[in-house]
């Protein structure tokens, strides 16, 4: 009885172990990080499917995405760039395109910053401390009398 016992918990493991092999997690909610390019471009992946990115010093917010167990792929500025890549662990690797028939390599990385809150997106600060609600008032200097 013991070992029919342990059989089967071994035999749930075995099973458990395979299923989760194929699966990748979602990137809803990570802060990527990709050379595009010559460029540096930080790409925000939103619970929503919004992808926010940074680009030219500038922040926007008119992507979109999608996540097919490894495959990803998203549109940029009314579809005027495509991407289409696979989740590599915290690497992912695909292609380029744009209306002007431009096509290049791209490679992004997991950005990992303790404490990181993405969801405050701007380029001069791409990441304010989790939890943080209170904004730094100017200090003013008093007058001498």
């Amino acid at each position: 009885m013991k070992i029919r016992n342990y059989l089967l918990v071994v035999s749930f493991i075995f099973a458990a172990a395979c299923v989760s092999l194929g699966q990748t997690n979602s990137i809803a909610g990570t802060l990527w990080v990709a050379d595009d390019d010559g460029d540096v471009t930080t790409f925000y992946f939103e619970n929503d499917g919004t992808l926010s990115y940074t680009y030219n010093g500038k922040s926007y917010r008119n992507g979109t995405w999608k996540q097919s167990g490894r495959t990803v792929s998203f549109e940029m500025n009314e579809s005027y760039r495509t991407f289409s890549g696979t989740i590599e662990g915290d690497r992912i690797t695909g292609s380029s395109q744009n209306v002007a028939d431009k096509s290049w390599e791209l490679t992004m990385y997991r950005y990992r910053h303790p404490n990181c809150d993405p969801t405050d997106f701007s380029i001069s600060n791409p990441c304010k401390p989790a939890g943080s609600t209170t904004k730094a008032k100017p200090v003013r200097p008093r007058k001498r009398t």
